[in-house]
């Protein structure tokens, strides 16, 4: 083959692994992005701009991959002692993609969307039940309270005493609590109420916590806020077994976040701790909520929310009347009136699609 096929061939090669590579991103990378974010607890990942490097990825290691078994067929099997041009021009457009992959995807404008439970709480003739997307009955109005599906399991108040029901409206966990108590969580555990007193049951509805506190909250990640008598009705947190990791001392306690800090209130001034209780971000706030996914929380400062990252700094200045934390990369917030969501720079976007 003369020098001049040969000059125009390779570039032609390049460019169908490119198309591969492309092809490669739309549907394997794909695959492997919505994968990976459905081990993770996010289905709806693809609406996302985090997806796209997932797909990037999974397009990178395809290409790679097949290059990569190139090379070691024509090693061992064709015992040349390194891969022919085939395989580096296989590799090679899996080396441009991580190279100019980030360029390209930077400046692709994020995606979202909201989430809609698959299951909708309705109201008719003073009874509650659930709907589907389509607004057909799946079960029937006939609670007096019901709250949203939680891993699997629903709140539902009848006759004056909570249970728990499973998506077909049968009782899992019979009717016998008092009004109030949490959600399933993770650890399979939901809080409840006796006698005026909260503890905690797992899901056949036994006791795992006996009823002790004057008030409790959810688990996340392996604490739950509690609330004793005798200190003026303090909150702390409490491990699985019912003892105090971190005594009661708050007028106010959220949930433990991922990033292991908890929003508190002590002295009327709210700020956030760690898991030892120690302070990581002084009390400084008129009003604090723990963390969410993206790192950022909102609090209230001067009679107006904002949102900071771990440190304390502020990420968008305290302006808005009402504040919601963040979910899905978008938060709903008021501004002289007006309701607008906001992304995590606190910029303005369109309603969202629902998902």
């Amino acid at each position: 083959m003369s020098a001049l096929k040969k000059w125009l061939l390779w570039p032609l090669f390049w460019v169908c692994l490119v198309a591969i590579g492309i092809v490669a991103y739309a549907f394997i990378g794909g695959t492997i992005g919505n994968a990976i974010g459905s081990f993770f607890g996010y289905p709806n990942i693809k609406n996302t701009q985090s997806s796209l490097w997932l797909y990037y990825l999974g397009a990178f290691a395809l290409l790679g991959t097949t290059g990569l078994l190139f090379t070691v067929f024509e090693i061992l099997i064709k015992n040349t002692k390194r891969g022919s041009r085939t395989s580096l021009f296989l590799v090679l457009p899996a080396i441009s993609i991580l190279i100019f992959g980030p360029f390209f995807w930077s400046n692709v404008p994020k995606q979202y969307c909201i989430q809609v439970a698959d299951l909708e709480i309705e109201r008719q003739d003073g009874k509650l039940g659930f709907v589907d997307r389509t607004g057909n009955w799946v079960i029937r109005p006939q609670f007096e309270y019901a709250s949203p599906f939680a891993n699997g399991l629903a709140s539902a108040v009848q006759d004056g005493k909570r249970g728990f029901i499973d998506r077909t409206g049968n009782w899992v966990i019979r009717p016998q609590f008092e009004f109030g108590g949490s959600a399933f969580t993770a650890n399979g555990l939901a809080s409840a109420v006796q006698d005026g007193k909260f503890g905690f049951i797992d899901r056949t509805g036994n006791w795992v916590i006996r009823p002790k506190f004057y008030g409790a909250s959810r688990f996340a990640n392996g604490l739950a806020s509690a609330q004793q008598d005798g200190n003026g009705f303090k909150y702390g947190f409490i491990d699985r077994t019912g003892n105090w990791v971190i005594r009661p001392q708050f007028e106010f306690t959220d949930y433990f976040a991922e990033n292991g800090l908890a929003a508190v209130v002590q002295n009327g001034e709210g700020g956030f701790i760690n898991r030892t209780g120690n302070w990581v971000i002084r009390p400084q706030f008129e009003q604090v909520r723990s963390f969410a996914e993206n790192g950022l929380a909102h609090v209230k400062q001067d009679g107006k929310w904002g949102y900071i990252d771990r440190t304390g700094n502020w990420v968008i200045r305290p302006q808005f009347e009402i504040a919601s934390t963040f979910e899905d990369g978008l938060a709903y917030v008021r501004q002289d009136g007006k309701w607008d969501y906001i992304d995590d720079t606190g910029k303005t976007v369109p309603r969202p699609p629902e998902c």
